[in-house]
């Protein structure tokens, strides 16, 4: 009987032991001899494997020997736990011959060109080469043609190639993209590049590449990998603060600068936004404003000034009604704008935290405190369990948060698990069971559909849960009879004909929600639920349901009534139901006093967000503000009117004033160049670090060419604020200690603090009590026509933020604000053009956008990226001007 040909996945029996290099081993079943080895500190070369793929053995490197001299791949054999315990070893002579034949193998054909290569210097084959100690050459083979194969900011040099189908499986298996594959033919072997698949351009396969095979263009002869600092830090793009690292080095000008971004490749991953989007210079250092100050003229036209002269914060906020603060402002930050707006005595905006937080505070009302994290994103996250089904309400996750949407597609490789998306934008790009897309704020019908579909589910918790008398249990009982009581009255063919979702595609959802899952992953979730403390007989033997809340809803206008519904089923489901956080909208509404934002303009100052007075890292472009708002312009100097909008046109509102904008303007470093905390989707407090910190910062007074001088310029929102608030602290990082949720703890320290710091249910902190009735009728506005998507600043979509302006918004000097991603069918229907630069309504403001038509969007609905909009609402007329 053969001990190593077959994984084993029973993961409930007990630990067996092995013996490797004499070490007593403690195992468990499933573990492979490599795993296990690593596990105990015991080294065991690999060229092919990576922790976070399934094993392939395809390098061979990691061969051990068994007692009878036999020699196995280690990554791929695993250990019979019903057997005596057996024994192996990893650095025989034997081993060590083994694995030197095998290193000049795969240097048959390799190209000595590790002068010139952006791998020399982290080169894994280099490392192999010589850790096996290959002198020298001993095979030759016929010089096969070498092909340089193109593709989305890469370049795949088969010369280079070993073969080691890293970059194929992390594309297809980690990313879940597809769009390398391994093209087999022995000698000939290579990939292949899908050019008609979707490319993220997350360089993924550049980052696990051991060789120079697989290489960024960015990155391309600009630096010697062993020439670059290493920074840790965290990504700024969403909330799931994924660990990266800065690389930087001292340019030609004895300046500090970011080469590239890297991350632990082996385990974790990073999307093209992470990878990608980061200031490579510090825009407040005295070259680079020296350099850019006169590009800025053509870049940005309505720069006249990059640096304001004048902003007292006292004055302003006089000035003003209210503060807003972005979504993605620190906690320190968001500190520091509650204490201003409470010294002050104005109002503090951050409609996404605040909605966010009703809505889980309904949602969660009657949970168990262990259950009102957000655990349930983690679980998916790990694969801690095999999820049956996951369905994503309301998020245009693949761009908004690519990670997680990447998470998604590997549970439903290797766990088997069934994702449902339903939103009301149609995208090809989204692999999954079932994709129901609905009408336009039809978010209340989608909810009330849901509850029809877990109908059953609900009752039976009912029956299961009679007679008791548990407090809190009773009353789940009640808000579940009313909810099902206030179903059975509406009219469920009206609101199917409304949202435009079929009797058949909620019958293929319904079929879903019963799927039943295999047995490891019943077992898994009855243990879980076990663990959690959380009893719903109404679960047992029937798929795991896990439901992921988008800004779509808990941003709508009935984002109450659906935290309602939803509480119901989250109940019902073992309390399933979690809320995509974006941002830092769980620190903000941890700490601050918000009150509800009607998106004005005027009379508000913005902190790393658009408004009359704004705070942020660059001035924002003046837009057009509509005539028949109640919004005004700063003033009607046609001399000074943007330059960009034909101001014969009679049709047209009237414009913002550069120069009057710029003077309402104070700048503050990219948070690129700060240090704080933040809490991330999985409630952890975790550590952002700068990138480099610069020795010129503040030193920008004599390096402006003339016109353009500024004086004692400051850095972050503390030195703004310090002496408004009278505080003493010289470091915003000494605000961390005043946070709710460190206060009090002893143990804090910013400088020791490691990954994170769980910070259990934030929202419960301000907990305010919602008496919410159903609705005795159920109307929707007219959803018919197109519509525009304002997508979260989030992922992706983060490269349109503030600080990272760049000349991608300015075309032949005409000032653009955004990109609006739009559909053939779309382009169509609205006269549009690839390319085309348009003037748009959105809310009270009309502002200037690029077309870009996409071909894997479908469908009625265009997709807004833009930092300028001060409307939270999610939805807006397609209203061109």
């Amino acid at each position: 009987m053969k001990q190593y040909d077959k994984k084993f996945t029973d993961n409930h029996c007990s630990d067996f032991v092995i013996f490797i290099d004499g070490k007593q081993c403690v195992a468990r079943s499933g573990q492979s001899i490599l795993q296990i080895a690593r596990e105990n500190g015991i080294y065991i070369p690999t060229l092919c494997d990576l922790s976070k793929l399934s094993p392939t053995g395809a390098c061979r490197m990691c061969i051990v020997e068994e007692e009878n001299g036999n020699v196995i791949a280690s990554c791929k054999s695993y250990p019979n736990p019903s057997l005596k315990p057996v024994r192996f070893r990893t650095n025989t002579e034997k081993l060590q011959k083994y694995r030197n034949q095998i290193m000049s193998f795969l240097c048959i054909n390799h190209p000595l060109e590790c002068g010139v290569c952006d791998k020399s210097g982290e080169c894994e084959l280099q490392d192999k080469v010589l850790e096996s100690k290959v002198s020298i050459q001993p095979y030759f083979a016929i010089q096969k043609q070498q092909d340089f194969v193109h593709f989305h900011n890469k370049i795949y040099n088969e010369g280079l190639c070993i073969m080691c189908e890293r970059c194929a499986r992390t594309c297809n298996e980690f990313v879940g993209n597809n769009v390398l594959t391994v093209l087999s033919g022995g000698f000939h072997s290579k990939i292949g590049v899908d050019f008609n698949a979707y490319c993220e351009d997350c360089d993924e396969c550049v980052s696990v590449c051991p060789t120079g095979a697989m290489f960024s263009q960015r990155f391309t002869y600009t630096s010697n990998a062993w020439e670059l600092d290493k920074r840790d830090s965290i990504c700024l793009h969403c909330s799931l603060r994924c660990e990266l690292r800065y690389e930087v080095k001292c340019n030609i000008d004895s300046q500090q600068e970011v080469y590239r971004i890297k991350n632990d490749a082996h385990i974790k991953q990073l999307c093209h936004a992470g990878r990608h989007n980061f200031l490579r210079q510090n825009p407040f250092s005295d070259t680079f404003l020296h350099a850019s100050a006169i590009d800025s003229y053509v870049a940005y036209p309505f720069i006249k000034n990059p640096l304001a002269k004048d902003f007292l914060l006292a004055e302003v906020l006089d000035r003003v009604e209210a503060l807003r603060i972005g979504t993605n402002v620190t906690n320190e930050e968001a500190y520091l704008a509650n204490m201003l707006a409470t010294k002050a005595k104005k109002k503090l905006y951050c409609n996404e935290a605040l909605r966010y937080s009703e809505f889980l505070q309904i949602l969660t009302a009657l949970s168990l405190e262990d259950s009102k994290d957000n655990s349930l994103i983690q679980d998916i996250r790990t694969n801690a369990h095999a999820q049956n089904v996951v369905i994503v309400l309301g998020s245009y996750l693949y761009d908004e948060m690519p990670v997680l949407r990447s998470d998604l597609a590997k549970n439903a490789l290797k766990k088997g698990s069934k994702n449902v998306w339903i939103s009301t934008i149609a995208e090809e790009r989204f692999q999954s069971d079932l994709s129901l897309k609905y009408e336009v704020h039809t978010e209340l019908g989608i909810a009330i559909l849901l509850l029809h579909v877990f109908k059953e589910k609900l009752q039976r918790n009912i029956m299961l849960n009679q007679g008791t008398t548990d407090n809190r249990m009773c009353k789940i009982i009640e808000s579940t009879r009313e909810a099902l009581a206030w179903l059975n009255e509406l009219d469920l063919a009206y609101i199917i004909a409304e949202t435009a979702i079929s009797e058949y595609e909620l019958e293929r959802l319904q079929n879903l929600c019963n799927y039943e899952a295999p047995l490891e992953a019943q077992v898994h979730a009855n243990e879980q639920q076990s663990q959690r403390n959380i009893y719903v007989a109404s679960n047992m033997n029937c798929a795991d349901i896990r439901i992921l809340v988008g800004q779509d809803f808990y941003l709508c206008d009935d984002y109450r009534i659906i935290a309602k519904i939803l509480s119901a089923i989250h109940h019902a489901i073992g309390e399933n139901i979690s809320l995509i956080s974006y941002d830092n909208i769980h620190g903000i509404g941890a700490i601050c006093d918000l009150d509800y934002d009607e998106g004005l303009f005027h009379s508000v100052l913005g902190i790393r967000c658009n408004a009359e007075f704004s705070i942020a890292p660059m001035p924002y472009a003046p837009y057009i503000v509509s005539q028949d708002s109640k919004e005004y312009c700063p003033s009607s100097n046609a001399d000074n009117m943007d330059s960009s909008v034909d101001s014969s046109n009679t049709d047209l509102p009237s414009c913002c004033l550069s120069q009057e904008s710029l003077q309402n303007y104070c700048p503050i470093l990219p948070l690129q160049f700060l240090e704080g905390t933040y809490i991330d989707a999985h409630l952890n407090l975790v550590k952002l670090q700068p990138s480099f910190v610069d020795n010129g910062f503040g030193g920008i007074s004599n390096a402006m060419p003339q016109g353009v001088g500024y004086q004692n310029p400051n850095l972050d929102l503390l030195d703004i604020c310090r002496e408004y608030l009278e505080l003493s602290e010289e470091y915003l990082i000494e605000i961390s200690q005043k946070l709710p949720f460190i206060k009090g703890k002893k143990e804090f320290c910013f400088d020791t603090l490691q990954s994170s710091l769980q910070c259990p249910s934030l929202m419960s902190q301000s907990y305010k009590d919602f008496t919410i009735a159903y609705p005795k009728e159920i109307n929707f506005s007219e959803s018919g026509g197109i519509f525009i998507y304002k997508a979260a600043m989030s992922g992706n979509f983060s490269f349109y933020r503030n600080e990272y302006y760049s000349k991608q918004f300015a075309t032949n000097g005409d000032v653009v604000h955004g990109i609006l991603k739009v559909s053939e069918q779309f382009c169509i229907a609205s006269k549009l053009q690839d390319s085309e630069i348009i003037t748009l309504q959105i809310g009270r403001q009309a502002i200037r956008v690029k077309v870009l038509l996409t071909s894997f969007l479908k469908g009625m609905v265009a997709v807004l990226a833009s930092d300028v909009i001060v409307d939270s609402n999610k939805y807006f007329g397609f209203k061109r001007i």
